[in-house]
């Protein structure tokens, strides 16, 4: 992640340097309406920037080398994080940055401790068992043979040791630690620039009947930019893999998830197994319609090799099991430092692809929006010099005679602005019912689709693969209803309302104020592509609604009642639930946008017309030889007009720095 950590940090710099300049050269303090910008806005943006950390998650089998693979990544010859033989005595682990290199290790607390008592879960044979009897008494007994108990640890409110020797991590989460069966998860902090802006999750083993633990990885896994899944040389794909596919990995869209051969140099032939994995991956039938290797492959790539060529380059002494592996292994694949930068580059691809990208842009528009506002701000006042001179040279008659045109002026903007708001819940009610109706429209076609669907399929496939068949649906039916036609039709009258309003706000103005100084009022603009994409993304994130669906399809194949009926059912709720949430999420998106183009227009021009009608008043009250003020105007004129200049060529300068239009 070194390349991801260095380009975010790169364009962080560039970022924080052009905050800065916006106070170095007077693009702040700006207003616009009520909202000032200080220097205490830059100030939080920038930390907010800062702050700013990405979620990886690694998953995989026990013994598929997540710890060595961590291991390397984070300490290179230094086998700092224990691996857990078996599911039951991994912990969920936090690895991010820190000064310092310390740990803290959270214990359970007591309700949380008297719920894994009672837990009954299914052994590897599926048989009921006492999770408690089955997998932590034996290792409550070797705990108190090394006079660690419960009494002391499990606490009303979660007690926490902290480590500032991580060679002691051991006791805590090594399955021969005396503290491991109290341990509810860990949170370590490395001084290393990889993490500095990345929280990595070593997630427990495959199959972890743990609830309270099985909970909490699936949270994170959600919040994952990249979920890095790995399959041991040794047994891929297997029963196991596919269980946490579909279980961990259900609604987490293909292009988070990464997939990685961990232990290649232990296969003979690498291409042949990595594509033995891709073509199951991307034809067994429960996941060819997820489409899990979208535009990608299984990345191979072996810890032992990385970890045999970085000693041999620092000249350090292998020990035993490393010189085992290097005198049988591929020299090539040791040279090539066992392609573990590949398959970094790909985990860096997907952070920057799924978030970083986000992040980066939301303050890259941030200073664009701040810079604009500046420059309107500055046009306007050269306007109102420019408005000021003139009517400097107004007689007396000429003056009382504008001052009463501006008062009519004033009123007339103030009834139309009343009408635009009218118009303007006159629009928002039209799309609103636009996207009601073909809101109603997607629903009747997408269950009409999985109707069509179900009907050919197997039980056993339908109870698999329905909530991925639903995702697929539900995403090609709102685009194929929310289309080109759709926009031009719903929208039509947004557009003519925005055409209307400027167009009436510059005929009012243009007697007094020309609009080719004043122009730039009307430029606010809704960007409808940016509503629907806006809204569709929030589609997918309410996708997760479908683990329920595949929950309620698995009771189903239990109680034996998995009829076509049960699944078009349950599926026609989620299909409704997930429609109705974006067509909310659209009309709420028309609103907001709707409402802030309407208000920055309308403020803008009451702004200035009001500078401009107190301009006028002053010069009412104080009539006789204006030459003095004329000569001192046009000076101010002037310095308006180099700041003017200088803000817009800062401004390309800046985007051209950022790269943007």
């Amino acid at each position: 992640m070194s390349s991801f950590v260095k380009t975010f940090e790169e364009r962080k710099a560039a970022l924080f340097k052009t905050f800065d300049r916006l106070s170095e050269e007077g693009f702040i303090p700006c207003t616009n309406g009520e909202v000032n910008y200080t220097s205490d806005t830059i100030e939080e943006y920038k930390n907010n920037l800062n702050k700013q950390q990405f979620y990886v998650s690694v998953c995989g089998q026990i013994k598929a080398g997540k710890s060595t693979f961590l291991n390397y990544l984070l300490f290179k010859d230094k086998a700092v994080l224990p691996t857990a033989p078996t599911p039951w005595t991994a912990k969920l682990t936090r690895i991010s940055f820190g000064e310092t290199d310390h740990a803290i290790v959270y214990f359970y607390t007591t309700s949380e401790w008297a719920a894994l008592k009672h837990l009954v879960v299914r052994d590897e044979n599926e048989k009921e068992v006492n999770y408690f009897d089955k997998y932590l008494r034996d290792a409550l007994n070797y705990s108190a043979s090394q006079n660690v108990y419960d009494r002391e640890i499990i606490q009303e409110k979660r007690l926490s040791h902290t480590l500032t020797d991580l060679n002691k991590l051991a006791t805590y989460i090594s399955s021969e630690g005396a503290y491991m069966p109290f341990v509810s998860y860990v949170e370590i902090y490395v001084n290393n620039p990889l993490v500095r802006h990345v929280i990595i999750v070593d997630t427990p083993g495959i199959n972890d009947p743990n609830e309270l633990r099985s909970r909490i990885t699936t949270d994170f896994i959600h919040l994952s930019s990249a979920v890095v899944y790995l399959f041991a040389a040794t047994m891929p794909l297997d029963i196991a893999d596919f269980k946490f596919i579909d279980r961990y990995l259900f609604s987490i869209p293909s292009s988070k998830i990464i997939f990685a051969l961990a232990q290649c140099d232990q296969a003979e032939h690498i291409d042949h197994l990595t594509g033995y994995i891709e073509k199951h991956l991307r034809n067994k039938p429960e996941l060819k319609e997820r489409n899990l290797l979208a535009n990608d492959k299984v990345y191979p790539f072996s810890t032992m090799a990385a970890i045999i060529n970085y000693k041999r380059q620092h000249q350090l002494p292998l020990n035993e099991e490393e010189a085992f592996y290097a005198a049988g292994m591929q020299p090539e694949l040791i040279e090539a430092n066992g392609f573990f930068e590949e398959l970094v580059s790909g985990i860096d691809q997907r952070v920057m692809s799924e978030k970083a990208a986000d992040v980066l842009d939301d303050a890259v528009n941030k200073i664009k929006t701040i810079c604009s506002l500046q420059i309107k701000n500055l046009l306007s006042a050269i306007a109102l010099e420019e408005l000021k001179i003139n009517d400097l040279q107004l007689s007396s008659a000429q003056l009382n005679a504008k001052v009463e045109r501006v008062n009519g002026w004033m009123q007339e903007i103030n009834e139309q602005i009343t009408d635009l708001q009218q118009q303007k819940s006159d629009v928002t009610r039209s799309i609103e019912n636009k996207i009601i109706g073909e809101s109603s429209d997607i629903k009747e076609s997408a269950l009409q689709e999985y109707h069509n669907w179900i009907e050919v399929q197997s039980v056993e496939k339908a109870l698999k693969i329905s909530g991925h068949e639903i995702k697929s649906i539900i995403s090609r039916e709102i685009r194929k209803h929310i289309n080109q036609t759709f926009i031009k039709d719903s929208f039509a009258p947004l557009k003519k309302y925005q055409e209307e309003a400027k167009n009436f706000l510059r005929a009012i103005t243009n007697e007094l104020m020309p609009v080719s100084r004043w122009g730039h009022l009307f430029e606010p603009i809704i960007s409808v592509h940016k509503i629907i994409e806006d809204s569709l993304k929030s589609a997918n994130d309410n996708f997760g609604r479908l683990e329920k669906l595949r929950e309620n399809f698995m009771l189903f194949w239990t109680k034996r009642e998995a009829t076509n009926a049960n699944l078009i059912n349950e599926a026609g709720h989620i299909i409704e639930g997930i429609i109705d949430d974006f067509s909310q999420q659209l009309t709420s998106n028309v609103n907001k946008e709707l409402e802030n183009f309407f208000s920055e227009l309308t403020h803008q021009v009451r702004k200035y017309s009001a500078a401009y009608s107190e301009d006028l008043r002053k010069l009412q009250n104080n009539l006789g030889d204006h030459s003095v003020g004329i000569e001192d105007n046009k000076k101010q004129l002037e310095l308006l007009m180099a700041d003017s200049n200088r803000l817009q060529q800062t401004y390309h300068q800046i985007k051209q720095t950022l790269s943007v239009e």
